[in-house]
């Protein structure tokens, strides 16, 4: 029986199938093909070869191990196939290796040839016979038996689909997943096979997910890929299920732009999977997986800008490629080589606003992942931030950026920008400034050490500024600090205490300290900042050194200074009120200079006057160099004049002047000119009248010369003639010059004589004098009216008197009111005229006296009484009229006499008229 059932087995195992196909679509059978008897589970392999519609059979060798089947490695059968459902025949081979093989034989086998997602199997029956050695017949089965034996053979090397555990594999846990079925590499093309293991290829059909193994055993979020390639060799006939089975496993992806994958998202950049290429060596006796060769792009891009921190952005066109090269055999994904050389358009920036760069450093990674260097300036770096220009002059900063473990994008501390900041309005300046940048990764505004500013006519120096500076987008609105100012003109710094630029615009200067002012010393007690008159206002004292210890201080007022630094008019006045004396001084300053008035007295009737100008002047013989001048006059008047020994005079008053580089009688400064002045005033006892003498010397300037003025007043009290005497003598001219001055009033009111300020000039050299005087005139009786006088007179000292020659002429105009009685054609006539007079003098001086004429105009206007004498007719007749006159008034004079022809015509009406003829001979 262990005979026949070893032969019922191999006879199960050795059949072949010979049938005529039905479709014409052939289906290629060639392969190893399992046989399995449905009924025992008993397996063996058969190796069927196809060529055409001619197919063999052959047993292939059992294992070692195995029992040997009676035909092992023999042909079994051979025919021919058509269609996928057939009966056959069962044809025995001769047993070379025994004496008396069993013949060939039909069984009556039926099968069906099937495929579908799996592929190809065949179905079928034959009938069940036992062949017996002894009587070399075969016999039909034994009661009990099945008559039909059921089978099924399929390919060794089937589809493959579902899972391939990997399991864990280099620092990963690997799974793959076959979407659908993938099948054998055709063997006619196969040229890298191996022996007892089916060669499997398949294009898009990979599903893998990979974990990473963290620390400790955990896994990390799973990275799934779809659509791989995967080529993998399985042992023939075994579970796909079993790791051991396999051998040579590899995996291969990349980006076709329809199937990116997420790797992860940080720092405004996105990181996808790009390609993928792992082998994998399965240990066959355990089943262990590690990865023999392996690599991983990845694609990196922009999502957006990403903050860094503060005003730090990664920004840019990043793009490119990094790779990473796994270590043969390594149980760590951290073993292998990382390389960014594909990483391009990368920025780190420092950026204004969140938006515009400033500054920027272009990455250029090396193979580790790193990259530094010096961030430069963009070009054309200018903006206007709320009213200042903005300009990045320098940059000194370092970046520093690396894409390893968690990253590092940072610039390196200290470093700086500098630029210049410029301000708008009249105190338009320019800055320059430091972002300066510190190791708590912020930045500080401050001003350059070495900065200075002009400002209102002044240097600004140890600036102390700062901004309100947002550290995030490097804004500000505004400037405060405090700094020292010293004006062109002050000897010294003062202190500016609170400085305020807001958006572009000064808005605060205040400040306050003690200078030197154009000679005088200044406390200056406020500075303060009008933006509506964009100018400076200064509130302080000024020390005019009255008192005894040198610091009277009088307040300034209206002392500005413009944007430009020019210093206004300003006044100063000052009340001294100390006994005995009280002193009121009231000066202005313009045009660099000090000029003023001081009035006071001191008890026991002591008037003091006086009058005082110092400034700066620029010398232009001396390349416009400054130079100083000043000058100081002071009178003292006596209410009680002093007696002057036993003169019969007093002394009335004392005065004096002195100047340097400057003249008071031309009000211009000179450089090198000295003035000296003395003046005294004298009067009799009784004060009838006065007489003030001055002397005055001028030394160093063009021409030094003296002068003397003096001034006559009669009476002291109530003057009825003021005149005055100057005399000038230049040294070395060998000529005097000067001018008389007279103001006559008789009475005081001057109702009869009133003269005013009548000069004449004269001069006096060279052998020859001269006199002359312009817009001379006066009032004589409050009638007659003199102006527009002029006088003229010449002659030499050789010359006869004779010889003297010169002019006179003068306007005359006046009027009175006059009362008229006389007889007039026999009519009485008694009148109140108001007579007007209109005319003009000419004459010629010579050395016989006057010699010219005059000519004048009247008129007159008024009420007449007129009396008509009775006579037989009627009685007398008396009426009013109003009457007018007018005449003319002529005169000539010979040098000796003068003669006068007046005429005055009346108008009574009614016919009654008449001319009065007048000659005088005077």
């Amino acid at each position: 029986m262990r005979r026949l059932r070893t032969w019922g087995i191999a006879g199960l195992a050795l059949c072949f199938i010979a049938a005529t196909w039905t479709r014409a679509d052939n289906v290629d059978l060639t392969g190893s093909w399992m046989f399995t008897n449905e009924g025992t589970g008993e397996h063996a392999t058969v190796e069927i070869k196809q060529d055409g519609t001619s197919v063999a059979g052959t047993v292939a060798p059992t294992p070692k191990g195995d029992q040997k089947h009676l035909f092992d490695g023999k042909q079994l059968f051979a025919g021919t196939l058509s269609g996928l459902s057939a009966t056959g025949t069962i044809k025995m081979a001769d047993d070379a290796n025994r004496r008396n093989p069993p013949p060939v034989t039909d069984t009556g086998m039926r099968f069906t040839v099937s495929q579908n997602a799996d592929g190809l199997r065949i179905d079928g029956q034959y009938d069940f016979q036992r062949y017996n050695y002894d009587k070399e017949a075969w016999q039909p089965p034994n009661p009990g038996d099945s008559p039909k034996v059921a089978f099924s053979m399929v390919p060794m090397c089937r589809p493959v689909s579902g899972p391939i555990p990997m399991g864990r594999a280099g620092g990963f846990d690997i799974s793959i997943t076959l979407s659908e079925p993938v099948h054998v590499v055709d063997p006619a093309k196969d040229d890298a096979k191996i022996a007892g293991y089916c060669h499997y290829s398949g294009v898009g059909v990979g599903g893998v997910a990979i974990n990473m193994l963290l620390p400790g055993g955990a896994s990390g979020p799973p990275l799934g890929i779809s659509g791989c390639d995967v080529e993998f060799y399985l042992k023939e006939g075994a579970d796909p299920s079993d790791p051991k089975s396999y051998q040579q496993v590899s995996l291969s992806w990349s980006d076709d732009e329809t199937n990116s994958v997420p790797v992860f998202s940080r720092w405004g950049l996105s990181f996808n999977l790009y390609s993928v290429g792992l082998d994998f060596h399965v240990n066959q006796d355990d089943g262990s997986v590690t990865i023999s060769e392996g690599y991983a792009e990845v694609k990196m891009a922009a999502t957006g800008d990403t903050q860094i921190y503060g005003p730090v952005y990664l920004g840019g066109n990043p793009n490119g490629i990094i790779r990473f090269d796994w270590q043969p055999n390594s149980d760590s994904w951290s073993n292998g080589q990382w390389s960014f050389d594909g990483l391009h358009g990368a920025q780190l920036q420092v950026r204004r606003d969140g938006l515009v760069p400033i500054a920027t450093l272009d990455l250029d990674f090396n193979s580790q992942g790193d990259a530094t260097g010096k961030l430069v300036v963009e070009p054309d770096c200018t903006w206007n931030l709320d009213g200042f220009d903005i300009s990045i002059d320098e940059c000194e900063l370092n970046g520093f950026v690396s894409l390893r473990g968690e990253g590092a994008f940072e610039l390196r501390a200290p470093g700086s920008l500098r630029g210049t900041l410029k301000t708008q309005g009249p105190s338009a300046q320019s800055l320059k400034f430091e972002l300066a940048y510190k190791e708590d990764r912020t930045f500080y505004f401050g001003v350059v050490n070495d900065g200075s500013i002009r400002l209102f006519g002044g240097t600004c120096t140890s600036l102390a500024l700062s901004a309100n500076l947002d550290t995030d987008t490097l804004d500000f609105t505004r400037i405060d600090g405090q700094f020292a100012w010293k004006h062109d003109q002050f000897d010294t710094a003062i202190t500016i205490s609170a400085f305020s630029l807001v958006d572009g615009r000064l808005q605060t200067f205040k400040g306050a300290g003690a200078v030197e002012f154009e000679n005088f010393k200044v406390s200056i007690q406020d500075i303060d900042y009008s933006a509506d008159l964009g100018r400076l206002s200064v509130t302080g004292k000024l020390n005019l050194g009255w008192s005894a210890g040198g610091d009277a201080a009088v307040e300034m007022r209206n002392f500005t200074i413009d944007s430009t630094g020019t210093i206004s008019s300003f006044e100063i006045e000052a009340n001294l009120n100390a006994t005995p004396a009280n002193l009121h001084f009231l000066a202005a300053y313009k045009d660099r200079s000090f000029s003023g008035d001081f009035d006071g007295s001191i008890s026991g009737g002591i008037r003091i006057q006086g009058s005082v100008v110092v400034g700066v002047a620029s010398n232009s013989a001396n390349a416009g160099a400054d130079f100083t001048y000043g000058y100081l006059e002071l009178n003292v008047r006596l209410a009680n004049g002093v007696p002057i020994g036993q003169s019969g005079l007093q002394l009335l008053g004392l005065g004096g002047g002195f100047g340097c580089n400057y003249l008071p009688n031309t009000k211009v400064p000179e450089y090198g000119a000295y003035y000296l002045m003395g003046q005294i005033t004298i009067g009799d006892m009784a004060g009838m009248a006065s007489l003030q003498g001055k002397l005055e010397i001028i030394l160093g300037a063009q021409s030094t010369a003296f002068q003397i003025t003096g001034t006559l007043q009669a009476t002291q009290s109530t003057p009825y003639f003021v005149g005055s005497l100057s005399c000038a003598y230049v040294l070395g001219s060998g000529s005097l010059s000067g001018d008389l001055t007279s103001t006559v009033k008789i009475p005081q009111s001057g109702s009869i004589i009133s003269i005013e300020k009548n000069t004449l000039h004269y001069s006096v050299g060279s052998n020859a004098w001269g006199v002359q005087g312009d817009n001379l005139g006066g009032q004589f009786f409050q009638v007659l009216n003199v102006s527009n006088g002029s006088v003229m007179a010449r002659s030499t000292f050789a010359s006869p008197i004779g010889d003297l020659s010169g002019s006179l002429g003068a306007h005359l105009s006046g009027g009175t009111s006059q009362s008229l009685s006389t007889s007039f054609l026999g009519v009485g006539l008694k009148a109140g005229l108001q007579v007007s007079v209109l005319g003009d003098i000419s004459s010629q001086i010579n050395s016989s006296g006057i010699s010219g004429s005059f000519s004048m105009t009247a008129s007159a206007i008024g009420t007449a009484t007129v009396t008509v004498p009775g006579n037989i007719l009627f009685d007398p007749y008396t009426f009013s009229k109003e009457i007018s006159a007018q005449g003319s008034v002529t005169g000539t004079s010979n040098g000796q006499s003068l003669h006068i022809d007046a005429n005055l015509q009346i108008s009574l009406g009614l016919g009654l008229s008449g001319s009065v003829p007048l000659s005088y001979d005077i």
